[in-house]
């Protein structure tokens, strides 16, 4: 049974236009010995997965970059010849992208760490995409984690979704110039196991991350742990430092805020009450 969720074996396979010939040797995952058994024989499972599933796809082997160890398919006009997830490209209307990683450090180039999937399904039209990332015993390079966007797209070739929510093992949300997160004490594939064993539980599992980290946004607030700054309007050159205020209205002692000056950028389409 393949391990990755459904939703990113969304969109139906086509075949994939011929990619140029990348001179990097493949390396075999053979070849790799793993610190973690388990992780080791998780990586083959899933190998094995996205290449039953993607057989028809662009697909760059294994090959090292820093400390990664990467295989990678893509299909659609959308997807890059490298089949790359880049911040630049990712909006790029039509492309489904599966990538699979683990790591080693350069000392020991046959020796493997770590475990990670990305996937992204990016539609050709109007409808909901997606994007997830699953690591596991990255340590410092890119720890362990499940990130998982749902990104609605308004129109075909529009170069960012209208609306995007973020799910997976934590949560941010801004208020003024306080960061409010939450985080799960799940690892990330109990927290991914908690989306995708049904639809129903998909949809309980979200609305439980968002409360969760809406309660936090509310205790900040009611507690007075928000710092804000009120600027003046901006006129012409970098305004002072501003009073910090809490989000109870109190004032901080010490009358300043360390906050960044009012730039035009930051001030369009504000208005005074």
């Amino acid at each position: 049974m393949c391990l990755l969720p459904g939703l990113l074996l969304c969109g139906c396979p086509r075949q994939a236009k011929d990619s140029p010939q990348h001179k990097v040797q493949p390396l075999q995952l053979s070849q790799l010995s793993f610190e973690n058994a388990a992780r080791g024989k998780l990586l083959r499972r899933l190998d094995a997965c996205l290449r039953d599933h993607a057989k028809k796809w662009r697909h760059l082997p294994y090959r090292r970059g820093g400390n990664f160890i990467r295989a990678s398919w893509c299909t659609g006009k959308g997807a890059r010849d490298d089949c790359q997830i880049a911040a630049g490209s990712v909006n790029r209307a039509d492309q489904h992208v599966l990538s699979l990683y683990t790591l080693h450090h350069p000392g020991a180039p046959n020796r493997a760490f770590g475990l990670g999937v990305n996937a992204l399904w990016t539609p050709p039209g109007p409808e909901w995409g997606a994007r997830l990332g699953l690591h596991e015993g990255g340590k410092s390079i890119v720890g362990s984690g499940l990130s998982l966007d749902l990104r609605r797209y308004g129109a075909a070739g529009a170069s960012r979704p209208a609306v995007k929510l973020s799910l997976g093992s934590s949560g941010s949300y801004r208020v003024h110039q306080t960061h409010v997160r939450w985080s799960s004490s799940k690892e990330p594939q109990q927290e991914l196991a908690l989306f995708v064993s049904s639809a129903k539980a998909f949809g309980e599992r979200g609305v439980a991350q968002v409360s969760a980290l809406r309660k936090r946004v509310l205790e900040a607030i009611e507690g007075g742990r928000v710092k804000g700054c009120d600027h003046g309007p901006y006129e012409g050159t970098p305004s002072p430092p501003a009073p910090s205020r809490a989000g109870t209205g109190r004032r901080r002692p010490g009358g300043r805020s360390r906050c960044p000056p009012a730039r035009p950028s930051s001030r369009r389409g504000f208005r005074r009450g």
